[in-house]
């Protein structure tokens, strides 16, 4: 229900960009766009091949054996380069253009809502300060 929630924030242009720590892919698969979104953490349901850089949405788990350290699934892309999952693994950075995305719309945000997180894994759970910081923002 919160998938389908934010998906009729952003049809009704109340919410603009979400930024999501989940795996679970259930951001993309309820409705809300690539553009939409900053998967921190990755997407179990989304492989990015190594050399043209394309990503694939997936209807099965891409990490369903497991996620590995140099993140290659076994698929090839059509172009012949390794599929990778896009899983960031514990010691591993965010990738760059997902966080920067979260950080620009948590920077010109009036409002955050914080759902379903501890809101202790940093970086993340820094980014709703920088929607506090706003004079007039609002962070529930």
């Amino acid at each position: 229900a919160e998938y389908m929630g934010l998906v009729a924030l952003l049809r009704g242009g109340f919410v603009s960009h979400v930024v999501s720590t989940n795996i679970d892919g259930l951001h993309r698969r309820s409705g809300v766009l690539a553009s939409q979104l900053s998967e921190l953490h990755g997407n179990a349901f989304a492989e990015r091949c190594e050399r043209c850089s394309i990503v694939f949405q997936r209807s099965f788990d891409a990490t369903s054996q497991g996620t590995r350290r140099d993140h290659r699934t076994g698929r090839v892309c059509e172009c012949g380069g390794d599929l990778l999952d896009t899983i960031v693994n514990f010691g591993e950075g965010l990738p760059e253009a997902e966080y920067t995305s979260a950080y620009e719309a948590s920077s010109s945000a009036a409002v955050a809502l914080v759902l379903g997180t501890s809101m202790t894994v940093q970086p993340a759970c820094l980014l709703p300060e920088l929607v506090a910081e706003r004079p007039g923002a609002v962070v529930v």
